[in-house]
């Protein structure tokens, strides 16, 4: 019981210092009109580029519900620097951005929180 304790006491310590050492990178995006669903197929195949860079740890993005052309993608990584030297300096980006580029009615608006 004791060794029970003691690993899974273990396992919250280094998921707690695992969850304060992670970045959030939060993307606000205002898209074209009446391009939603196009976008969302383009999130899909974007979703599968990033996840490929170093650092990436998950992705999820959220459609608003006031405004029909705005939505916000909640980026994690291991830092700020997986995400701005790592992934936004390779080919990886430029192969992200080109699927959700077009879309874009205003640059999106990007953010790290921790």
């Amino acid at each position: 019981m004791k060794i029970f304790l003691l690993l899974t006491g273990l396992l919250c310590f280094q998921q707690l210092a695992f969850s304060q050492n992670k970045v959030l990178e939060i993307v606000t995006i205002e898209i074209k009109e009446g391009t939603n669903k196009d976008f969302e197929d383009a999130i899909t195949k974007a979703k599968a580029v990033i996840s490929k860079a170093k650092g990436f740890i998950s992705y999820e993005a959220k459609h608003c519900i006031e405004q029909e052309n705005k939505y916000v993608f909640l980026i994690y990584w291991e830092s700020v620097e997986a995400h701005m030297k790592g992934f936004r300096e390779s080919d990886l980006y430029k192969e992200y951005r080109s699927f959700l580029a077009p879309f874009f009615k205003t640059p999106p608006v990007v953010q790290h929180f921790n």
